[in-house]
C-alpha cells in the first residue's frame, strides 16, 4: 500500500492545526514546529496483514456471494414437515454441536 507524501503532509498539518507548522528536518524557520525528515514524508508505508485476517476476508467474501436463503431447500423441508415425514435425529445434532464446540476450543488455544 503506497501512501502519497502530499496526503501525509496534509494529514499532519491538519493534526497540528496549520500547514505552516509542518517543516522539513533542518528547517529553522519555525523553531517550535515539528521536525519531520523528508525521508519519512517521501517513503511508502507497508502494511502486513496476518494470515488469519486474510482468511477472515476470504470467508466474508464467500458469505457475501452466497444467497441468504436457499428457497429450494426451504420448500423441500417445508413439504416434509407438512407431511409429517421429517424426522429430527437429535443424537446426530448433539454430536455435531459437540464437534463444532471442540473445534472452536482447539483453535482458541
Amino acid at each position: 500500500m503506497k501512501i502519497n507524501s502530499n496526503s501525509i503532509n496534509q494529514g499532519i498539518a491538519q493534526g497540528l492545526g496549520a500547514k505552516d507548522r509542518v517543516t522539513k528536518s533542518g528547517d529553522s524557520a519555525n523553531p517550535s514546529a515539528s521536525k519531520i525528515s523528508q525521508g519519512m514524508l517521501d517513503s511508502s508505508a507497508k502494511v502486513n496483514i496476518s494470515e488469519k485476517a486474510k482468511e477472515m476476508a476470504r470467508v466474508k467474501e464467500l458469505a457475501n456471494q452466497s444467497p441468504d436463503v436457499d428457497a429450494e431447500k426451504v420448500a423441500k423441508f417445508r413439504a416434509l414437515i407438512e407431511k409429517g415425514e421429517y424426522k429430527v435425529n437429535a443424537e446426530a445434532i448433539a454430536d455435531r454441536m459437540l464437534e463444532d464446540e471442540l473445534s472452536l476450543a482447539a483453535t482458541q488455544e
